[in-house]
């Protein structure tokens, strides 16, 4: 029986990942930036919130086309399988880019930004969620 809950809570979350991505971002370059050891714990702390802000943010932003593609995979019943994982990464780039384009989403200084992290979160949700491809057919 395929876990049509699970993948399509997994994949709704998705926008979620890009706060987790954006706190080891910020985190790491104030890390290489601070020079002294209080600063630094104000600085983890900061980006750790700002990080949990921006994932609320992106789920806010981007959850309902992040739903709209949860189900569509559930439905299709994909699997962990190279096609399967391909679509999905194809098809969760193009939606954030497509999603982004109709936000009027950033200055244009990083026109791919959505694309690419459409597609890194895709590919690591598909990684996590999806069912492996049963042997029997």
């Amino acid at each position: 029986m395929y876990p049509f809950k699970p993948v399509v809570l997994s994949f709704t979350l998705c926008p979620a990942l890009v706060g987790i991505f954006n706190f080891a971002y910020i985190a790491t370059i104030g890390l290489v930036v601070e020079s002294s050891d209080s600063n630094a714990l104000a600085m983890l702390a900061g980006s750790f919130w700002f990080g949990i802000l921006s994932a609320v943010t992106a789920m806010v932003l981007y959850g309902v086309p992040a739903l709209g593609l949860a189900l569509l995979y559930a439905c299709l019943g994909l699997h962990r399988g190279l096609r399967h994982i391909l679509f999905i990464c194809v098809a969760g780039g193009l939606g954030a880019q497509a999603w982004s384009e109709v936000l009027q989403m950033g200055d244009g200084s990083n026109p791919y930004s959505s694309l690419v992290l459409g597609v890194v979160t895709s590919f690591l949700i598909a990684l996590y969620a999806l069912p492996k491809q049963s042997s029997v057919r």
